[in-house]
């Protein structure tokens, strides 16, 4: 490591970052650059670095513009429905706890001990003929809530 930098380093650095090396520069500069190890490694690496950058440019393979177009739309649109589908997934569990709440709300109505689930079971009373459609449009309902309230766009 070298704790003093040479006098002609940033002349040679601007000469080859502007690209004007070593054609444009005069031949105190260069006759330096042959004789001083440290501007002639900053030619090395840089001159090894730019070539490696343009072997690299032309050997990438650029895709064409529709191309990336429509994996743009593509991505954009499955976003688009992974937002939708986890607010549908979200009204659905929401949705079948409500119709799980109501089911054993009616149970618990119309059957106030162990004796009256069975005969609940065996003659249904007037509730419980209604209670599909009660827990159904609750579920209906609720769901349809969570899903206007989750999705704001």
């Amino acid at each position: 490591m070298m704790l003093h930098s040479c006098s002609y380093e940033k002349e040679l650095s601007t000469a080859l970052h502007g690209g004007t090396w070593p054609h444009a520069c005069g031949g105190e500069l260069q006759s330096h650059v042959a004789d001083c190890r440290q501007c002639s490694d900053l030619v090395l690496i840089t001159q090894g670095l730019r070539q490696a950058r343009a072997e690299s440019m032309l050997t990438a393979p650029v895709p064409p513009p529709g191309l990336l177009w429509w994996k743009a739309q593509r991505r954009r649109r499955n976003a688009a429905l992974e937002r939708m589908n986890e607010s549908m997934a979200t009204t659905g569990r929401i949705a079948l706890a409500c119709t799980l709440i109501a089911a054993v709300a009616l149970g618990i109505l119309n059957a106030p001990d162990l004796s009256g689930w069975v005969q609940w079971f065996s003659a249904p009373p007037l509730i419980a003929s209604i209670a599909p459609l009660i827990a159904g449009l609750v579920a209906l309902v609720g769901g349809l809530a969570v899903y206007l309230l989750a999705y704001k766009e």
